[in-house]
């Protein structure tokens, strides 16, 4: 009789986890346009489009009750913070208390913070490390743009109260404090903080972090930000109603898609000095794994492209006509571009990130933009890389089954490029 009632509520417990994930589908779920060809991400649409079922907003404005469900996690956390319940427990407990001081991460004007993955990284690091130190966590982004302007606070943070204090951690030029005490010691009641790095090994390397990062779910298994990003970024981001209201039409006219980043550098786009990352020879091989996705598993998926090649789109455009999709907009970078094309074309960076993750499935570079855009999501992805001397590549499958474990990758043969 025990075993069986130990049993019937174990039943019960995963009924209830399965019913809170199935309610917490938000707007970081299936996206897509149908007019094949461009995206416009900067009008205005007279009326705004109602959510659906799929597409639901990531920041209900939820209160700090408990959560009726037994796990000890609000309810109006994102998905991801549910998956892995030591984090969304974590997190929530977080929220509900009392903070003993500011952390803000800073990318002020001139300095340069990286590209938008960068950037992304350093805020989900210094988030961690506000999670861990118990303080309240600021971003101060305002080069090229503000970042509220895009990306907004959930009703669960604050981060646009900015102190005149600034004292810094550590910069982003800066090796992160060789210990735990060094780091700690450099915490005064409000620190400004400069990074566009992953901390997460660096934290667990540290004894007085590493305990409460397997308390977090954080353990061996998870060696980077790819666990556990979707939990924090959709804890701290909401959409700003433009952008929301693109995505939505989106959605609405490409349901499925397959999503594609093509990350060549090179220096093929003006102002950017960038090494050539992958060369034309294998984007070509990148489009092979499309087309054997789409054939196999999705022939009526279309594709979405983002890429800093003109000459890419435009042969991209030619291979799939209207099947092919892409915001327009001129092509930037956000610290490699002058600040004013990299501001103008900043919400397209962001929406073509939001994009990325959302597809079925989805082909990319080696880049830090393409990973935070399918980490935000736990996208099964394929990541065609060069090797550094750019004599060959990898066609690597990278995969995510497990909620307190990094995304890995599938052993895959070096492929050396054809003599010419």
């Amino acid at each position: 009789m025990p075993s069986q009632l130990a049993n019937a509520f174990i039943g019960l417990v995963g009924i209830a986890t399965m019913l809170i994930l199935m309610s917490q589908a938000t707007l970081w779920g299936r996206v897509s346009s149908s007019k094949a060809g461009v995206i416009p991400h900067h009008h205005h649409t007279e009326s705004k489009p109602q959510f659906g079922a799929q597409f639901k907003d990531p920041s209900p404005k939820g209160s700090l009750e408990p959560n009726k469900s037994g796990l000890g996690i609000l309810p109006s956390l994102p998905s991801f913070c549910h998956e892995n319940v030591a984090l969304g427990r974590y997190v929530t407990d977080y929220l509900r208390k009392e903070k003993v001081g500011k952390l803000i991460w800073s990318c002020p004007p001139d300095k340069r913070c990286g590209g938008y993955g960068d950037r992304m990284k350093g805020i989900m690091s210094g988030f961690l490390i506000a999670l861990l130190t118990n303080r309240e966590f600021g971003i101060y982004h305002t080069d090229p743009m503000e970042l509220k302007d895009v990306l907004q606070p959930t009703a669960h943070v604050k981060w646009d109260e900015y102190p005149e204090n600034r004292s810094y951690a550590f910069r982003i030029k800066d090796k992160p404090p060789k210990s735990g005490k060094d780091l700690i010691s450099k915490l005064s009641d409000v620190v400004w903080f400069e990074t566009n790095q992953d901390l997460v090994e660096y934290l667990q390397s540290l004894s007085v972090f590493s305990p409460t990062l397997g308390r977090m779910g954080i353990g061996h298994r998870c060696i980077d930000l790819s666990c556990i990003y979707g939990c924090l970024f959709n804890t701290l981001f909401t959409v700003g109603e433009v952008l929301k209201s693109n995505m939505t039409q989106t959605s609405a006219r490409h349901p499925r898609f397959v999503s594609v980043q093509i990350r060549t550098g090179g220096g093929e786009v003006s102002g950017w000095a960038d090494p050539m990352r992958t060369s034309h020879y294998v984007c070509d091989k990148m489009w092979d794994v499309v087309d054997d996705f789409r054939k196999s598993k999705c022939p009526k998926c279309h594709i979405f492209l983002t890429t800093d090649s003109a000459s890419q789109q435009r042969a991209a455009q030619k291979r799939y006509g209207s099947e092919l999709f892409f915001v327009e907009g001129a092509i930037t970078h956000s610290d490699r571009s002058s600040q004013a094309k990299a501001a103008k074309g900043f919400p397209k960076v962001v929406m073509d990130n939001l994009l990325i993750g959302q597809a079925e499935f989805g082909v990319i570079s080696n880049s830090g933009f393409s990973y935070t855009a399918v980490w935000r999501t736990k996208l099964n992805t394929t990541v065609v890389r060069m090797n550094k001397q750019r004599t060959g590549y990898y066609i690597e499958p990278h995969l995510f089954d497990s909620p307190t474990s990094s995304w890995h990758v599938l052993e895959a043969p070096f492929i050396p490029l054809p003599e010419r």
